[in-house]
């Protein structure tokens, strides 16, 4: 007897066709008197992303500048997407808080669909612009507001791939504060936040 084949759909297209005993033992779909229920869950969303090639990095770069604010740690930070830089090569910023900032607005928009928000750098007027669909992607606009407002590069991933890229930013950021050792003394506080971070986005990404 031939086995019922089921037709995998993501984001309108069929990527797939496989054996309904297939997919019930990876939990995709469930067969019912009513018919076929497909779950869309959340690591297939993840596994696509990540068979894409890196599109989008969090570059953060050792080279620490302090002051007599506690609360603030600067070192160089950029966004880069195929070899184009923002806010440009060597931009310094506060890297703590604009992390723990991205963070919570990511996490905000977890749930929400057709969403737009924004992750601000803190000196000078740029920002990524962030829509997010149903679909858990995302269409990241780098903005320049400098003088007068345009868009330096634009590029589309996964949420969790983004999430992910974040987590990876964080890990490095610790890092580095833990080399210069500030896990102790003054800046121990951003230490120890930074690694909650760590350990919050972690939790999200299994």
């Amino acid at each position: 007897m031939r086995k019922k084949q089921a037709q995998f759909i993501i984001r309108g297209k069929m990527v797939s066709s496989m054996p309904d005993s297939f997919l019930k033992v990876f939990g995709i779909i469930e067969l019912c008197n009513s018919g076929l229920i497909i779950q869309q869950i959340r690591w297939i969303q993840r596994g696509l992303n990540n068979r894409r090639s890196k599109m989008i990095e969090i570059v953060i770069e050792d080279d620490i500048y302090i002051t007599k604010n506690k609360n603030v740690v600067d070192t160089k930070i950029h966004i880069e997407e195929n070899g184009r830089c923002f806010p440009s090569d060597g931009w310094t910023d506060f890297t703590f808080p604009i992390l723990e900032w991205w963070k919570n607005n990511l996490i905000s928009a977890r749930y929400a669909d057709n969403h737009s928000f924004q992750l601000p750098f803190f000196d000078g007027p740029f920002w990524l612009e962030v829509q997010k669909n149903e679909n858990m992607e995302l269409k990241i606009e780098c903005v320049n507001d400098r003088t007068k407002r345009r868009t330096e590069l634009t590029t589309y991933c996964g949420y969790y791939e983004f999430l992910q890229e974040l987590y990876n930013a964080f890990k490095t950021f610790s890092k580095i504060l833990y080399k210069n050792n500030m896990h102790e003394g003054d800046f121990s506080s951003i230490y120890r936040q930074t690694m909650l971070s760590v350990n919050e986005l972690k939790e999200i990404l299994k």
